[in-house]
């Protein structure tokens, strides 16, 4: 997806004078970023990377049936309010049994018939298999990538 608009058009190159790029990862999780640096460095992306900077504020939430669709949705809207090189993560806890469920509405079940509720959905289930689905996103004046 391609973007355009005021954001776009004042960071169509958004790097320093070295030529590194400085992200903000869009977040209200400090583990988040912690980890990402941790991986970028694993990655000897420090040849191209300049900082990895936390943006802690929320972004409006998609409803949708996928983790990856609103990963999309909250990246563009990051871009849109910040520009620049911004990163958004989302993710969703998935029960096999349950055919992915919660999945992107882990956190309006868990607010609603929390993890009592959700084994009680698990009455009579042998299957225990579950884990996270998740989806990175990254977006600049190019566009998105999620």
């Amino acid at each position: 997806m391609w973007l355009s608009g005021p954001a776009a058009d004042s960071h169509m190159e958004d790097r320093g004078e070295d030529g590194k790029i400085s992200l903000r990862f869009v977040t209200t999780n400090r583990g988040k970023v912690d980890f990402l640096r941790v991986v970028l460095e694993s990655a000897a992306a420090d040849s191209i990377l300049q900082s990895v900077e936390m943006c802690d504020m929320e972004l409006p939430e998609l409803q949708a049936d996928s983790v990856a669709k609103i990963c999309a949705a909250k990246t563009e809207a990051a871009f849109r309010l910040l520009g620049g090189n911004v990163v958004v993560q989302d993710s969703g806890f998935v029960i096999e049994a349950l055919n992915g469920f919660p999945g992107p509405y882990t956190k309006y079940v868990l607010s609603t018939i929390g993890v009592d509720g959700l084994l009680k959905l698990m009455d009579g289930q042998l299957n225990r298999r579950c884990g996270f689905a998740a989806c990175v996103g990254f977006a600049d004046a190019r566009g998105i990538s999620c």
